[in-house]
Protein backbone atom coordinates (compact mmCIF):
# COMPACT_ATOMS: atom_id res chain seq x y z
CA UNK A 1 0.00 0.00 0.00
CA UNK A 2 1.16 3.33 -1.05
CA UNK A 3 1.52 6.43 1.79
CA UNK A 4 -0.70 9.11 1.16
CA UNK A 5 2.80 11.56 0.93
CA UNK A 6 3.52 9.39 -2.13
CA UNK A 7 0.39 9.51 -4.07
CA UNK A 8 0.22 13.33 -2.82
CA UNK A 9 3.43 13.86 -4.81
CA UNK A 10 2.42 12.14 -8.10
CA UNK A 11 -0.67 14.67 -8.17
CA UNK A 12 0.28 17.63 -10.32
CA UNK A 13 -0.88 20.79 -9.57
CA UNK A 14 -3.06 21.22 -12.70
CA UNK A 15 -4.41 18.33 -11.84
CA UNK A 16 -5.67 19.61 -8.16
CA UNK A 17 -6.75 22.77 -9.65
CA UNK A 18 -8.76 20.92 -12.16
CA UNK A 19 -10.36 18.80 -9.06
CA UNK A 20 -10.91 21.42 -7.06
CA UNK A 21 -12.72 23.70 -10.16
CA UNK A 22 -14.41 20.92 -10.66
CA UNK A 23 -15.52 19.45 -7.12
CA UNK A 24 -16.47 23.61 -6.73
CA UNK A 25 -18.46 23.66 -10.42
CA UNK A 26 -20.64 20.55 -9.12
CA UNK A 27 -21.80 22.23 -6.04
CA UNK A 28 -22.43 25.19 -7.39
CA UNK A 29 -24.56 23.24 -9.85
CA UNK A 30 -26.34 21.49 -7.57
CA UNK A 31 -27.22 23.86 -5.03
CA UNK A 32 -25.84 21.78 -2.34
CA UNK A 33 -22.93 20.43 -1.34
CA UNK A 34 -21.87 17.01 -1.25
CA UNK A 35 -19.26 15.27 1.97
CA UNK A 36 -17.32 13.89 -0.81
CA UNK A 37 -16.77 16.92 -3.24
CA UNK A 38 -16.27 18.85 0.33
CA UNK A 39 -13.68 16.29 0.59
CA UNK A 40 -11.80 16.82 -2.66
CA UNK A 41 -12.42 20.15 -2.74
CA UNK A 42 -10.27 20.26 0.63
CA UNK A 43 -8.16 17.78 -0.36
CA UNK A 44 -6.79 19.50 -3.46
CA UNK A 45 -6.94 23.08 -1.79
CA UNK A 46 -4.76 21.78 0.90
CA UNK A 47 -2.37 20.49 -1.20
CA UNK A 48 -1.72 22.78 -3.24
CA UNK A 49 -1.58 25.48 -0.27
CA UNK A 50 1.42 22.88 1.09
CA UNK A 51 3.40 23.34 -2.31
CA UNK A 52 2.71 27.12 -2.44
CA UNK A 53 4.43 27.53 0.88
CA UNK A 54 7.25 25.33 0.05
CA UNK A 55 7.84 27.33 -3.00
CA UNK A 56 7.89 30.73 -0.52
CA UNK A 57 10.15 29.01 1.50
CA UNK A 58 12.29 27.59 -1.30
CA UNK A 59 12.46 31.73 -2.65
CA UNK A 60 12.97 33.26 0.77
CA UNK A 61 16.16 31.15 0.99
CA UNK A 62 17.82 32.05 -2.35
CA UNK A 63 16.69 35.88 -2.32
CA UNK A 64 16.86 36.48 1.45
Amino acid sequence: MQKKGEIARRISDAELIALYCRTEDEIEAHSKSNYLNLLLADFANELLQQRLFAIAKLIQVYVG
